[in-house]
């Protein structure tokens, strides 16, 4: 079960960093 989570959260992981960097970036310059 472990491992099943482990394969899940790394793919999600990286999405939500590619998302949230630019994202994060575009608050800023918002500012």
């Amino acid at each position: 079960i472990a491992k099943n989570i482990t394969v899940i959260e790394l793919p999600v992981g990286v999405i939500t960093s590619a998302l949230g960097c630019p994202f994060f970036i575009w608050l800023l310059l918002k500012k």
